[in-house]
């Protein structure tokens, strides 16, 4: 006894809706009159492969009376009105609240602003996409492809967003109305941004690609082009973050076994040092004073100045998740479910508060 078909179940080797010679069909399902002119051509299955590869035939038979096809555009257009989901399997540190204390998030394509009074919500983004040409869609105003990494500037009224693609573009927009105020796009290897961040006076923005060199970039705002450029690690870079200092042009990195602090200006990169062990470190921030922290594998929050190791506190049960400064309170997320408040720089527990699951993204605002 077998499990595959047999000569016995089928002694003529026909299947039940085998009614002639083989045919040859397009991708389409249409039979073709020169089995040569379709280079995605299928042979015709029989017996028990039939309704493996051509389920639909037997099923589906087109209407004896009905309109021709009208190829040409509808007259309609659509319009956004709600969109359900938020994007979190793949990335972290993307909620944050605008001056309006609107939630600001993605999913899919679109920024949106989520008005939590009246569940009601302005996008970026979500027009009509127009081809170019083949194969390539237009992104000029707007993200033709999934969003993968978002960041508020500090004063809370402009985005960034960053999505995937072989030349990914970089949006900034308005936090408020989702109207864009600069654009760029990355040229082809970049592969997508994963994680972006603003400078303390909101005129730059940090980025990290995903190509195998994880690379790192610097975009003015107001012009859209990129002032730094240069390789980050082979290993995966997982966030970014400004220092919030006053005119500072540093920036840290964190990632599989490695912290980097950067400074843009002088093209300076230089790795974290003395730190008790080398682990992977997941999420990070920065507050106005000079110091980084970062959230490591080990579930541990890390203090950092002049890219020195500091200090450090076992926050979390698995690893920090997510990281937050906000009024000069630290706030840490982890895989445990538990989000606590620290004092800084001293890392003195304060509050915690627990959720079923892991915390993907922190913001405080107006306590």
């Amino acid at each position: 006894m077998g499990c595959g078909s047999s000569s016995a179940a089928d002694p003529d080797g026909k299947g039940e809706f085998d009614d002639g010679p083989r045919k040859k069909y397009n991708k389409g399902g249409k039979p073709l009159d020169n089995p040569g002119d379709d280079f995605f051509e299928v042979e015709e299955a029989t017996g028990q492969e039939f309704m493996a590869v051509r389920p639909w035939i037997g099923q589906v038979t087109e209407p004896t009376n009905h309109n021709p096809p009208n190829p040409s555009k509808p007259d309609c257009t659509y319009e956004l009105d709600y969109v359900y989901g938020y994007r979190s399997q793949d990335s972290r540190q993307n909620v944050y609240f605008n001056p309006n204390g609107q939630a600001v998030y993605m999913t899919a394509a679109l920024g949106i602003m989520l008005d939590m009074n009246s569940n009601t919500q302005k996008f970026f983004g979500g027009g009509e996409v127009k081809d170019a040409r083949r194969g390539r869609k237009n992104n000029e105003v707007g993200h033709n492809d999934d969003i993968l990494g978002l960041a508020i500037s500090k004063d809370r009224t402009m985005a960034v967003t960053g999505q995937r693609g072989a030349e990914p573009s970089i949006f900034v927009w308005d936090s408020c109305t989702g109207d864009m105020k600069t654009r760029c796009q990355l040229k082809k290897g970049a592969r997508g941004i994963n994680a972006c961040s603003f400078s303390q006076c909101g005129g730059y923005v940090a980025c990290v690609d995903q190509s195998n060199d994880h690379c790192i970039h610097v975009i003015e705002v107001s012009s859209g082009n990129v002032v730094f450029n240069q390789k980050g690690d082979n290993n995966k870079i997982y966030d970014i973050c400004f220092s919030e200092e006053a005119g500072s042009t540093s920036f840290c990195t964190t990632g599989t076994r490695h912290v980097y602090f950067w400074d843009f200006k002088s093209g300076e990169k230089k790795r974290g040092i003395k730190a008790p062990s080398q682990i992977s470190h997941c999420v990070c921030c920065a507050d106005d004073k000079g110091n980084y922290y970062t959230g490591g594998q080990n579930g541990s929050v890390f203090v950092w100045k002049d890219r020195e190791y500091v200090t450090s506190v076992e926050a979390h049960k698995g690893y920090v998740s997510s990281i937050r400064m906000s009024n000069g309170t630290l706030f840490s997320g982890g895989k445990d479910g538990e989000v606590k408040s620290w004092s800084c720089p001293d890392l003195t527990a304060k509050e915690s508060w627990s959720f079923n699951s892991m915390i993907r993204a922190i913001d405080e605002k107006d306590g």
